[in-house]
């Protein structure tokens, strides 16, 4: 098992939001899918320097805040969701704080 761990700063200039989510039981859809559902608004990993780093299977980020991240997860969510319900949403807007970015894989 090989681990990666980095902080990362969020610029106190530039608004960034952190969304997690869960689902119903009807199916599975990851973070990778919605991410690639909306347009380059929402990511699943987060590259510092030149590491990139994959984010838990149900969090996305995005240079965005908050409301704009609730619309568009809302909107990638709806293009490919099948049965399943948003059960639970949670976005963070951060701006001039320090994150913890760890993988252990």
């Amino acid at each position: 098992m090989s681990k990666k761990q980095t902080t990362v700063n969020f610029p106190k200039d530039k608004k960034a939001s952190i969304i997690n989510y869960d689902l119903s039981n009807y199916g599975y859809i990851s973070a990778a899918v919605i991410a690639d559902a909306s347009n380059g608004k929402l990511h699943n990993t987060m590259t510092v320097g030149k590491i990139v780093y994959n984010l838990p299977n149900t969090t996305l980020w995005g240079w965005i805040n908050r409301v704009e991240a609730e619309n568009e997860f809302i909107k990638a969510f709806n293009k490919v969701k099948d049965k399943e319900i948003l059960t639970r949403l949670f976005i963070v807007e951060v701006d001039s704080k320090d994150g913890l970015i760890s993988n252990n894989e």
